[in-house]
Protein backbone atom coordinates (compact mmCIF):
# COMPACT_ATOMS: atom_id res chain seq x y z
CA UNK A 1 0.00 0.00 0.00
CA UNK A 2 1.23 3.62 -0.91
CA UNK A 3 1.52 4.87 2.77
CA UNK A 4 2.14 8.23 1.49
CA UNK A 5 -1.47 8.36 -0.52
CA UNK A 6 -3.16 7.05 2.46
CA UNK A 7 -4.53 10.23 2.98
CA UNK A 8 -4.92 12.13 0.24
CA UNK A 9 -8.21 12.55 -2.48
CA UNK A 10 -7.00 9.69 -4.11
CA UNK A 11 -9.40 7.24 -3.85
CA UNK A 12 -7.05 4.13 -4.63
CA UNK A 13 -4.20 3.20 -1.79
CA UNK A 14 -2.21 0.56 -4.37
CA UNK A 15 -2.22 -2.87 -3.15
CA UNK A 16 -2.13 -4.81 0.31
CA UNK A 17 -1.23 -8.23 0.02
CA UNK A 18 -1.55 -11.20 -2.57
CA UNK A 19 -5.16 -11.96 -2.06
CA UNK A 20 -6.14 -7.53 -2.10
CA UNK A 21 -5.11 -6.19 -5.48
CA UNK A 22 -6.18 -2.94 -4.57
CA UNK A 23 -7.21 -0.92 -1.38
CA UNK A 24 -10.02 1.29 -2.81
CA UNK A 25 -10.48 4.30 0.41
CA UNK A 26 -11.40 7.41 0.42
CA UNK A 27 -9.65 8.74 3.48
CA UNK A 28 -8.91 12.58 2.30
CA UNK A 29 -8.02 14.67 5.82
CA UNK A 30 -8.30 18.30 5.29
CA UNK A 31 -5.40 20.21 6.38
CA UNK A 32 -4.71 21.82 10.27
CA UNK A 33 -7.23 24.33 10.53
CA UNK A 34 -5.33 26.51 13.40
CA UNK A 35 -6.89 28.66 15.01
CA UNK A 36 -10.53 27.34 13.89
CA UNK A 37 -10.20 24.32 14.73
CA UNK A 38 -12.06 23.43 18.22
CA UNK A 39 -9.12 21.66 19.65
CA UNK A 40 -6.52 24.03 18.91
CA UNK A 41 -5.05 24.35 22.25
CA UNK A 42 -5.67 21.07 23.12
CA UNK A 43 -3.48 19.51 19.71
CA UNK A 44 -0.55 18.25 21.10
CA UNK A 45 1.23 18.07 17.45
CA UNK A 46 2.34 20.38 14.90
CA UNK A 47 0.00 22.65 14.01
CA UNK A 48 0.57 24.19 10.38
CA UNK A 49 -2.30 24.72 7.04
CA UNK A 50 0.74 22.66 5.31
CA UNK A 51 0.42 19.95 7.15
CA UNK A 52 -3.02 17.38 7.47
CA UNK A 53 -4.54 17.41 10.63
CA UNK A 54 -2.40 15.10 12.82
CA UNK A 55 -5.26 14.14 15.16
CA UNK A 56 -7.38 12.65 12.52
CA UNK A 57 -4.56 11.05 10.57
CA UNK A 58 -3.30 9.40 14.01
CA UNK A 59 -6.90 8.16 15.15
CA UNK A 60 -7.58 6.77 11.02
CA UNK A 61 -3.88 5.01 11.50
CA UNK A 62 -4.91 3.34 14.69
CA UNK A 63 -8.16 2.24 13.18
CA UNK A 64 -6.96 0.89 10.35
CA UNK A 65 -4.17 -0.86 11.67
CA UNK A 66 -5.61 -2.11 14.12
CA UNK A 67 -8.38 -3.41 11.96
CA UNK A 68 -5.04 -5.24 10.15
CA UNK A 69 -4.48 -6.72 13.12
CA UNK A 70 -6.91 -8.06 14.08
CA UNK A 71 -7.75 -9.66 10.06
CA UNK A 72 -3.70 -11.21 10.74
CA UNK A 73 -3.54 -10.76 6.54
CA UNK A 74 -6.43 -13.13 6.16
CA UNK A 75 -8.64 -11.32 4.46
CA UNK A 76 -10.04 -11.14 0.66
CA UNK A 77 -10.32 -8.04 -1.81
CA UNK A 78 -14.24 -8.14 -0.59
CA UNK A 79 -13.66 -8.43 2.81
CA UNK A 80 -10.83 -5.24 2.71
CA UNK A 81 -13.53 -3.39 0.70
CA UNK A 82 -15.83 -3.97 3.43
CA UNK A 83 -13.30 -2.38 5.60
CA UNK A 84 -12.47 0.67 4.11
CA UNK A 85 -15.48 1.54 2.24
CA UNK A 86 -18.34 0.72 5.37
CA UNK A 87 -16.02 0.66 8.28
CA UNK A 88 -13.43 2.98 8.30
CA UNK A 89 -15.43 5.95 6.58
CA UNK A 90 -17.63 5.72 9.92
CA UNK A 91 -14.88 5.84 11.60
CA UNK A 92 -13.50 9.11 9.99
CA UNK A 93 -17.09 10.80 10.66
CA UNK A 94 -16.67 10.01 14.73
CA UNK A 95 -13.10 11.40 14.89
CA UNK A 96 -14.73 14.48 13.05
CA UNK A 97 -18.07 14.63 15.03
CA UNK A 98 -15.86 14.02 18.26
CA UNK A 99 -13.74 16.89 17.59
CA UNK A 100 -16.62 19.11 16.94
CA UNK A 101 -17.92 18.04 20.25
CA UNK A 102 -14.96 19.41 21.73
CA UNK A 103 -15.76 22.61 20.86
CA UNK A 104 -19.87 22.42 22.84
CA UNK A 105 -19.53 24.32 25.70
CA UNK A 106 -23.02 22.72 27.37
CA UNK A 107 -24.31 19.59 26.09
CA UNK A 108 -27.87 21.27 25.89
CA UNK A 109 -29.12 24.29 24.49
CA UNK A 110 -32.44 26.40 25.16
CA UNK A 111 -34.62 26.30 22.46
CA UNK A 112 -36.78 29.78 21.23
CA UNK A 113 -39.60 28.36 23.36
CA UNK A 114 -37.96 27.43 25.83
CA UNK A 115 -37.60 23.79 26.05
CA UNK A 116 -33.90 22.43 26.66
CA UNK A 117 -32.74 20.19 23.81
CA UNK A 118 -29.49 18.26 23.67
CA UNK A 119 -27.20 19.02 21.17
CA UNK A 120 -27.09 17.49 17.85
CA UNK A 121 -23.62 16.57 17.90
CA UNK A 122 -23.83 14.28 20.46
CA UNK A 123 -26.69 12.35 18.70
CA UNK A 124 -24.86 11.69 15.51
CA UNK A 125 -21.75 10.50 18.22
CA UNK A 126 -24.59 7.95 19.39
CA UNK A 127 -25.90 6.97 15.92
CA UNK A 128 -22.04 6.66 14.40
CA UNK A 129 -21.05 4.58 17.07
CA UNK A 130 -24.12 1.98 16.68
CA UNK A 131 -23.22 2.32 12.94
CA UNK A 132 -19.63 1.09 13.39
CA UNK A 133 -21.06 -1.72 15.75
CA UNK A 134 -23.51 -2.82 13.28
CA UNK A 135 -21.02 -2.65 11.04
CA UNK A 136 -18.55 -4.53 12.58
CA UNK A 137 -20.70 -6.91 13.90
CA UNK A 138 -21.61 -7.74 10.16
CA UNK A 139 -18.16 -8.29 9.95
CA UNK A 140 -17.87 -10.78 12.01
CA UNK A 141 -15.91 -8.29 14.32
CA UNK A 142 -18.03 -8.08 17.31
CA UNK A 143 -16.45 -10.93 19.26
CA UNK A 144 -14.32 -8.81 21.86
CA UNK A 145 -15.75 -10.10 24.65
CA UNK A 146 -15.56 -13.36 23.74
CA UNK A 147 -11.53 -12.92 23.71
CA UNK A 148 -10.82 -12.73 27.10
CA UNK A 149 -13.09 -16.10 27.62
CA UNK A 150 -10.41 -17.39 25.01
CA UNK A 151 -12.77 -18.11 22.30
CA UNK A 152 -11.27 -16.33 19.36
CA UNK A 153 -9.17 -19.39 18.66
CA UNK A 154 -12.14 -21.55 18.05
CA UNK A 155 -13.94 -18.75 15.78
CA UNK A 156 -11.08 -17.21 14.10
CA UNK A 157 -11.42 -14.00 12.42
CA UNK A 158 -10.50 -15.55 8.89
CA UNK A 159 -13.48 -17.26 9.27
CA UNK A 160 -15.39 -14.27 9.75
CA UNK A 161 -17.17 -14.33 6.58
CA UNK A 162 -18.73 -17.79 6.81
CA UNK A 163 -22.17 -16.42 6.42
CA UNK A 164 -23.49 -19.13 3.93
CA UNK A 165 -23.56 -21.68 6.69
CA UNK A 166 -26.67 -20.29 8.83
CA UNK A 167 -25.76 -22.54 12.15
CA UNK A 168 -22.27 -21.21 11.88
CA UNK A 169 -22.49 -18.49 14.35
CA UNK A 170 -25.45 -20.20 16.46
CA UNK A 171 -22.86 -23.24 16.98
CA UNK A 172 -20.57 -20.44 18.44
CA UNK A 173 -23.02 -19.04 20.28
CA UNK A 174 -23.97 -21.66 21.87
CA UNK A 175 -20.71 -22.81 23.06
CA UNK A 176 -19.78 -19.35 23.88
CA UNK A 177 -23.23 -20.19 26.34
CA UNK A 178 -21.38 -23.23 28.11
CA UNK A 179 -18.64 -21.15 29.15
CA UNK A 180 -20.45 -18.31 30.02
CA UNK A 181 -22.98 -20.62 31.73
CA UNK A 182 -21.78 -24.15 33.06
CA UNK A 183 -24.65 -26.53 33.74
CA UNK A 184 -25.56 -25.92 37.55
CA UNK A 185 -24.67 -22.15 38.05
CA UNK A 186 -27.11 -20.33 35.91
CA UNK A 187 -29.94 -21.25 33.45
CA UNK A 188 -29.18 -20.83 30.00
CA UNK A 189 -30.92 -18.33 27.44
CA UNK A 190 -32.76 -20.29 25.19
CA UNK A 191 -32.42 -18.44 21.95
CA UNK A 192 -35.73 -18.21 19.56
CA UNK A 193 -34.64 -17.66 16.07
CA UNK A 194 -37.37 -15.12 13.96
CA UNK A 195 -39.13 -16.36 11.59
Amino acid sequence: MRKQEMYSALPTKGKYSDDVKQVILFTAVRPCAMENCPIYDLCPYTKSPNHKCKVEVTYLDAVFNSLCDIVQGHVDQAMMNKFTLHLLPLHQQLIKFKIKAYSIEDVCYTTTRGSIQMHPIFREIRDTIRAIEATQKSLGLDLEYAKHLGQIGKRPAKDAGKYGDPDYWDDWRQDLDEDLFPEGQKQKVTRVKPE
